[in-house]
């Protein structure tokens, strides 16, 4: 939808530093079933970080940060492209 070319390196280590600001909570999902949750309470290695495994949410300070970036994010609130929208140089 962006047109933009996001490499999974640059993906996994974004992860690592959202977790390391305290801005995302990895978690382990594919347990037993019926069981909860387990959270990984230690800095993950790109290694680690596969496609399904580890699932990562969003904290309450996340949450603020992604707030104030109204301006830099290309989606709006229904989900579509914003046309005022300019992809950021490499």
């Amino acid at each position: 939808m962006c047109k933009l070319a996001i490499m999974r390196d640059e993906i996994v280590q974004a992860l690592i530093t959202l977790i390391e600001e305290d801005c995302a909570r990895a978690y382990h999902l594919l347990g037993t079933p019926g069981t909860e949750p387990e959270e990984i309470k230690v800095i993950l290695s790109p290694d680690q970080i596969q496609l399904r495994d580890p699932y990562f949410l969003v904290t309450d300070k996340g949450r603020q940060e992604v707030s104030g970036m109204d301006d830099a994010w290309p989606i709006d609130e229904e989900g579509t492209l914003r046309k005022d929208w300019v992809p950021p140089e490499r």
